[in-house]
């Protein structure tokens, strides 16, 4: 899995993020590792995703 960092946020985005054509080109990088010290996007959520392409599911219990 490919992640794109934008240097001038320090946000890091899946590759097909919708977020990904309004990043200048002076200001984006590809890896294949997930950046240390950058935030996730909110909008492709690449914290969720997993190494294989799967979305992680993470179920919460709610206590009333």
């Amino acid at each position: 899995m490919k992640f794109i960092i934008n240097k001038a946020t320090k946000v890091y985005h899946t590759e097909d993020c919708i977020c990904i054509p309004t990043i200048l080109k002076e200001n984006k990088v590809e890896t294949e590792t997930r950046p240390l010290y950058y935030r996730p996007c909110s909008k492709c959520r690449p914290e969720r995703k997993m190494d294989d392409g799967s979305v992680e599911i993470i179920s919460v219990e709610v206590q009333e």
